[in-house]
């Protein structure tokens, strides 16, 4: 099969970015963190930071803040906040300043990293590690001026990152570790995996160390950069990594996969990354805060041939698992690994509507020059299938001896070999433009026509459903079979609907926006490998749970990721991995098969007021003690007891 190299086309993920636009309020974003309530934190140049999924809280020096230029944070279970500005270390709470502590031999606002660890906050620098004790610190000499960036818990002791080692504290000393990094590495960051394998964001790119041994990742690997300056790791072991000038990149023990603009990544100066209770991977840049969600099942190609407009509609993949897209101006391209291809430059018409394989035989539905029969050893146009001159064939269906083609004014045709039969509405075919076609389990072919409703073609005969049958749409885009082989049929007009027969008589069931779908007009319709129906529409794709005397629909439109939302005729493809491919006006959306579709995790449910009736009181002046601005050990007489309890659920699942 002769293919022709062509650019390297990135799969477009859903970020979710927000900006100033959004209520940002600075673009810098950096230091993530995430509080028991559910609460992101963060610190921008204005001040520090407060996201509930929704909305942005600023604290500022108005907010008691000393400053609100702040380099590092840590924040306790019960709220109070350690702060290290210009000014030095400072212990604080929403609205509350307690102290600042400025020891100039210790230089507190060089302070870079805290940790809490048996029950005691540590926080290391410039000048070494410091322990906070109530409302003083306690200074611990390190040998050799170690400058500490990293606390953290490993196997149950502290582990201490400086910018060229590893060090265990033990006996109120640090002792290097046995892991001898190369002398030119500079670590920006740490992280430890379930394993208890070690991850380092460096100058010389991604280090791994097992016990005493080290693995480096470098950009000879598929790595964005050499120079990382921060990592993460999420609840599924996979390494997520930053670098300040070119993005972030992810390593799941098998593959590197970097994100970067053209991935729709557009936060690409990196300075922080954190992955919240829910799985979600944040990133702070200077060009504000982004999301990924941990339970997308979409992944996207916007851009096909190195072009935005293509417009793909067949679908098929072949043994070598490429697959190839019929495109209405580019030719036929295929994707394997994320490289984008040709498959032949000489073709007599660049529009095609479908495409299926044969043995060693490609047949194409093409716009103007009915089906093309391309060899693949021959590399070559082979046969020109057309009744007569510029001929449009909408759709094409593989049987086990033949190829069925829909066409637009020559009916259907049965393709053998090189030759061809064909039916028209001289054979009772209620239209000559045959827009979808489908084999039942009992080996019948259906046809979906353009103006004459449906016809079916079993044993030689054929035969119709119409309006004069009761059947109202006329305009069948696509058609669909269960294992159980009951056939769906998609409409321009009307949703999707089949046919029940009776004794005596036809029926027909309809499902339509009154009945839950997301809209009348019906571009493709494809089963799942659990036997659900999927249903393409102009307003993404719907997803019909069939259960015996029911159904449950789910629309998947620009909210549930399925952001190119108009679909294609003839653009579904169940590949070998039961992912589903779906053709766009925007390039491809594809479903991937087992990802988690909804969020599993509860929010962070937490009671945020307590109201006398439907009024704020003042507790303190009613004689209650509060704690966290809720009164505490609340007792009312039984004519002053009319509560209301407001509380607040976190999820920050966009």
């Amino acid at each position: 099969m002769l293919v022709l190299p062509m650019l390297l086309n990135a799969q477009v993920y859903n970020f979710r970015n927000y900006t100033i636009r959004d209520g940002f309020p600075q673009s810098n974003s950096s230091h993530l963190s995430f509080d028991k309530k559910g609460y992101l934190w963060t610190i921008t140049q204005k001040g520090l930071v407060r996201f509930d999924g929704i909305h942005f809280k600023l604290f500022n020096i108005k907010d008691s803040l000393p400053s609100k230029l702040i380099k590092e944070y840590y924040q306790c279970d019960n709220g109070t906040f350690y702060l290290i500005t210009e000014k030095g270390l400072s212990k604080w709470k929403p609205e509350k300043l307690y102290y600042t502590l400025n020891i100039p031999e210790y230089n507190l606002s060089s302070i870079y990293c805290f940790h809490y660890h048996n029950n005691q906050v540590y926080a290391g620098g410039k000048k070494g590690l410091f322990i906070i004790e109530k409302d003083s610190l306690r200074h611990i000499e390190t040998s050799n001026g170690i400058i500490i960036r990293n606390i953290l818990t490993y196997k149950g002791e502290l582990l201490i990152q400086s910018n060229k080692a590893l060090y265990a504290y033990q006996d109120n000393s640090l002792i290097k570790t046995e892991i001898n990094l190369p002398d030119t590495v500079s670590i920006k960051d740490i992280a430890i995996d379930k394993s208890n394998n070690i991850w380092l964001a460096s100058n010389l790119g991604l280090i791994k160390i097992s016990n005493k041994d080290y693995e480096i990742y470098n950009i000879s690997d598929g790595l964005i950069d050499n120079e990382l300056e921060s990592i993460c790791i999420d609840s599924m072991g996979i390494v997520w990594y930053g670098s300040e000038g070119r993005g972030i990149g992810s390593y799941d023990g098998e593959k590197i996969i970097s994100y970067k603009q053209e991935n729709g990544f557009s936060n690409t100066s990196v300075l922080d990354l954190a992955i919240d209770h829910e799985g979600n991977l944040w990133v702070g840049g200077r060009t504000g805060l982004t999301t990924l969600k941990h339970n997308d099942p979409f992944i996207h190609y916007n851009k096909i041939n190195n072009n935005d407009n293509t417009i793909i509609l067949g679908m098929m993949q072949t043994e070598d698992s490429t697959i190839w897209m019929a495109t209405y101006g580019s030719g036929i391209v295929g994707l394997k690994n994320g490289q984008f291809t040709n498959l032949y430059s000489d073709f007599p018409d660049n529009r095609f509507f479908d495409i299926v394989k044969v043995e060693d035989k490609i047949y194409l539905a093409s716009a103007s020059h009915g089906v093309l029969i391309y060899n693949t050893k021959k590399q070559e146009i082979e046969t020109e299938i057309a009744p007569h001159k510029n001929l449009r064939v909408f759709c094409l269906l593989k049987d086990d001896s033949c190829v069925w083609a829909g066409t637009s004014g020559a009916g259907l045709l049965k393709i053998t070999m090189n030759d061809y039969q064909q039916y028209s509405t001289k054979d009772g075919l209620t239209s000559d433009r045959v827009m979808s076609l489908c084999k039942d389990t009992s080996n019948t072919l259906w046809i979906g026509t353009v103006g004459g409703g449906v016809c079916k073609l079993d044993d030689g005969e054929i035969s119709s459903y119409t309006k004069e049958d009761g059947l109202e749409p006329n305009y069948i885009r696509s058609i669909a079979s269960d294992n159980n082989g009951r056939i769906w049929f998609g409409s321009a007009t009307h949703g999707i609907f089949s046919i029940v027969k009776n004794d005596d008589s036809v029926n027909y069931e309809f499902i339509n926006p009154e009945k839950g779908l997301s809209s009348e007009n019906v571009y493709l319709m494809i089963f799942d490998n659990q036997d659900r129906l999927w249903v393409g529409t102009e307003k993404g794709v719907d997803r019909i749970d069939f259960q015996k005397d029911k159904y449950n629909i789910k629309q998947f439109s620009k909210d549930e990721g399925f952001v190119n939302m108009e679909t294609n005729i003839n653009g579904a493809l169940l590949d070998f991995s039961s992912n589903i491919w779906f053709s766009t006006t925007n390039g491809i959306s594809i479903y991937r098969n087992g990802y988690p579709e909804r969020n599993t995790y509860s929010p962070r449910t937490f009671l945020n007021g307590i109201l006398l009736f439907h009024e704020q009181p003042d507790w303190q002046k009613l004689g209650f003690l509060l704690k966290d601005n809720l009164p505490v050990n609340l007792e009312l007489k039984h004519n002053n007891n009319h509560l209301t309890f407001e509380f607040i659920g976190i999820s920050l699942t966009a």
